[in-house]
Parts: structure tokens; C-alpha cells; sequence
């Protein structure tokens, strides 16, 4: 029995040992510092957690406070895996320290970029022995919150779904493109303001996903070193453009009058705290900055909530264009939803960055069939218009022409029948030596042709009567 046993508890070893080694040589730490104090030689006293990957490392709303992460790794360990990647590609800075030297720098506030596409990533370090290395990073986002994931990945692997993403968003890209040159045909053809502010809230929609994809920052201007404020201001001034865009479809303002003026007040109101926070940005008040930023989110949530309610009221009322901004719409309101609640830290996992794109896209798709079904009726109907006017204008013509003929008929009539005896009786009168007599055939005659002018053009057609 114990020889079994030990027979037994050698072997699970021998098997299962390797795999419980290899898991442990790779480890990661973070600890907060929350005043930014500490510097990579002094280190030692900050209280270290434990970091599983996978799980993100959010600690809300901050000041000036940096997040210290650590990986420690055998090197027979790591395997294939020689990229250390944070998930985030908006943080300021990522600064990684090797043998507690600078090693390499990332971040939005840098210039440098990462070798892949939407990820931050740092090549580890070459070691040819089996010793135990450390790194270090400092991780800093001065204004709104840190949010990221750090792992260990395949080079290979991420230069695979660093191609994907690529291809999705220049695919995006074209996309969006030719969907603005169309909108802008339509507003030039028709002159309707609503095609005017369709094409207004798509630009800020298509800048925010460019900046929140890394595209301007990698592709447009690799130099700018705010990315992360034209990120969170283009989000903002998107969603206010989509909230008044939608208003007007859906006639909030008749639907629910009490809902639209409160609605339009939450408008306002973020729009000037939005410039009150540039001005704590740029004066350093990130106390008040974060008090004022909260707030934002907490008016957006009123205007989610209130604007829902007018949908559903919409739809009750069976209004055609709610039935299409429910279906075109719902993803956007749930993004809104989902970076509100991200903010405040009641919705914890984090979605891809490249979902906004599937989002503005579908909605392109739906709602721009209905733009396109929209001008395709505009354009119908006003082709059966042009043809009723040519068949009036045809049917027209018609009758003057019908006009014109009985007109000359009675001139012809009149010359013939009256004109041309007047005449002759005249020349008779003459012939008999009658002159008085002619005389007044004459003067009648006179009378016939000033009334045969008259007939012809009335004064009342020289005054303008017509």
C-alpha cells in the first residue's frame, strides 16, 4: 500500500510537476502610487498586489498618480511569448525599466509608438541565461481614469490581429468616407437641413472613432501629443450632436414638451461645462476637473434615460421615423450606457475598442437605407410633379392655341361681314356721287376698326391685367 502510494504521488509529480513550475515562472504585481512620488530606486515600500491576467486594473478618477506594475519571469518560462502588452493604447505613459534602467517608453504623451496596431506593447528584453528577470512599469493617466489589462503575448499572434484590426478599420474608413460624400450630394441636391445635421453628427462621430482607434494618432499625426483630450472631447460632442439630431427626428419637442426642455437644458449644460473643463485641463485644477467631469457623465445618463422614454412614447404613438431610429440607434444608446457606467465603475469589463466601429457601421447600413429610401420617394415625387406641370403646361398651351384660332375666326368673320361691306358701300356711294352718305360709312367704318383693335388687345391686357 505505501510503496503504491508513493508510486503513485512520484508519478502525479513527475507529470503534473513541469506544468506547475512553468506557472509559476511567470508573475505579475501593481501597486498605486497616488501622489507619483515614488521613483524605480525606491520601490520597496509600496504595498504590491497580486495581478492575475484578464482582470483589469482600474482605480477610478485620479490627480496625479501612477500605477506601478511589475513582471518578474523565468526565462525558460515565458516560451514564444517575448511581448509584454497593456490593452490601453490611450494611457499618457507607459515607462519600463530593466536592471532599474529606462528600457522603453510608450503612451499617448510620447512620440514613440508601438510596433502593433491598437495595443500597447514592449518587447522583452533578450536574456540568454536562466536567470530571474524583473521589469518595471510605471503607468500614468494624468486626467480621467486608468483602465487596463496587462499579458504576455506571441509576437506572431498580435502581428496577426494587429493586421485584422488594420483591415477592419481602413475598411471602416473607406466606408465612412464614401457615406459623407453621399450624405453631402444629398444636402447639396435637396437643401434639407436634415440631411445638413445628419452630415455634421457623422464627421464627429467618424473623429471620434479615428482617435479612438490610434488611426490619427498613427497614420494622420504621428507628432500630437493630445489624443487622449480630442478622444474624450470628440465622444462628447458626438453624443450631443446624435442626442439633438435624434430629438429632431423623432419631434421630441411635440411628443413629450416637458422631457424636450430639460433634455435640451442637459444639452447646454454639458456643452459649457465641456469648455469649463478645458479650462481646468490646461490651469491644472484636476480637483474640479473631476467633480466637473462626473457631472457630464451624470447628464448624459439623464438625457439616455430621458430620451428613451420619449423613444418609447414615439412608438407608442406609431411614428414611422422611431421605428427607425429604435432599430438604427439602440447600439449607439447602449455604448452611451456602457461608457457611463464603465466611468463610474459599475460596469467593470471592458469591451474593444473595435466595437464602436461595428456600431457606427451597422447604423450607417440600417439608417442609411432609409436616407437613401428618403431621397429615392423625395426624387420620385418630385418627378410625378415635373410631369404634372409639363402635362398642365402641354394642356395649356392647348387651349391658348384652341383660344387663338377662335379668335382669329371672329376677326376673319368681322372683316369679312362687316369691314368689307362697309367698304363697298362706300365706294358705291362714291360712284353715285353720294359724298354725304359716303361720308358716314366712313366714319363708321372708323368706329368698326377701333372696335375690332380694342377686341383684339383690351386695355385691360396693356394695364397687366393678367
Amino acid at each position: 500500500m505505501r510503496v503504491g502510494l508513493a508510486y503513485k504521488l512520484t508519478l502525479f509529480l513527475f507529470l503534473v510537476g513541469p506544468f506547475f513550475v512553468l506557472s509559476r515562472g511567470i508573475e505579475f504585481y501593481y501597486a498605486i502610487d497616488s501622489n507619483s512620488s515614488h521613483r524605480i530606486d525606491n520601490l520597496a515600500d509600496l504595498h504590491w498586489k497580486s495581478y492575475s491576467p484578464g482582470n483589469a486594473i482600474n482605480m477610478g478618477y485620479n490627480i496625479n498618480s501612477t500605477i506601478w506594475c511589475k513582471l518578474e519571469y523565468d526565462v525558460l518560462a515565458i516560451g514564444n511569448k517575448t511581448i509584454w502588452i497593456f490593452d490601453n493604447i490611450h494611457l499618457d505613459s507607459i515607462s519600463v525599466y530593466f536592471r532599474n534602467k529606462p528600457w522603453s517608453v510608450l503612451g499617448d504623451r510620447t512620440r514613440n509608438h508601438s510596433a502593433f496596431f491598437n495595443i500597447q506593447a514592449i518587447p522583452l528584453p533578450s536574456i540568454q541565461d536562466t536567470e530571474r528577470v524583473v521589469l518595471f512599469a510605471a503607468v500614468k493617466k494624468q486626467w480621467t481614469h486608468i483602465d487596463f489589462q496587462m499579458d504576455l503575448a506571441n509576437s506572431e499572434v498580435l502581428q496577426k490581429n494587429s493586421n485584422s484590426e488594420l483591415a477592419l478599420s481602413f475598411t471602416f474608413l473607406g466606408f465612412a468616407i464614401l457615406w459623407l460624400i453621399l450624405i453631402a450630394y444629398l444636402f447639396l441636391k435637396t437643401k434639407k437641413k436634415w440631411y445638413w445635421h445628419y452630415l455634421v453628427y457623422s464627421v464627429a462621430g467618424i473623429i471620434y472613432v479615428f482617435t479612438n482607434m490610434g488611426i490619427l494618432r498613427d497614420f494622420v499625426f504621428p507628432g500630437f501629443l493630445y489624443f487622449s483630450e480630442i478622444r474624450i472631447y470628440s465622444s462628447c460632442y458626438w453624443f450631443l450632436l446624435m442626442g439633438a439630431f435624434l430629438s429632431h427626428t423623432i419631434q421630441h419637442a411635440l411628443i413629450s414638451p416637458v422631457n424636450y426642455r430639460i433634455f435640451t437644458a442637459n444639452q447646454y449644460v454639458i456643452l459649457g461645462l465641456s469648455f469649463l473643463t478645458i479650462f481646468l485641463l490646461f490651469t491644472g485644477h484636476f480637483q474640479l476637473l473631476s467633480a466637473a467631469t462626473k457631472a457630464i457623465y451624470v447628464l448624459f445618463l439623464m438625457n439616455i434615460i430621458g430620451f428613451i422614454v420619449a423613444l418609447i412614447k414615439a412608438l407608442k404613438l406609431k411614428q414611422p421615423m422611431a421605428f427607425y431610429v429604435f432599430f438604427s440607434f439602440i447600439p449607439h444608446i447602449a455604448w452611451g450606457l456602457y461608457i457611463v457606467f464603465h466611468a463610474a465603475g459599475l460596469f467593470p469589463f471592458p469591451l474593444s475598442l473595435g466595437n464602436i466601429n461595428l456600431v457606427i457601421m451597422y447604423e450607417m447600413a440600417f439608417f442609411g437605407w432609409l436616407i437613401i429610401k428618403d431621397y429615392i420617394e423625395a426624387f420620385r415625387k418630385n418627378k410625378m410633379l415635373q410631369e404634372k406641370i409639363l402635362a398642365d403646361e402641354k394642356e395649356t398651351l392647348h387651349f391658348i392655341e384652341l383660344a387663338r384660332i377662335k379668335e382669329r375666326r371672329q376677326v376673319s368673320e368681322l372683316l369679312h361681314d362687316k369691314i368689307g361691306v362697309d367698304i363697298a358701300r362706300t365706294i358705291h356711294s362714291l360712284e353715285l356721287g353720294n359724298g354725304l352718305v359716303a361720308k358716314s360709312y366712313l366714319a363708321e367704318l372708323g368706329r368698326d376698326i377701333r372696335n375690332l383693335s380694342h377686341t383684339i388687345l383690351p386695355r385691360e391686357l396693356e394695364d397687366g391685367a393678367f
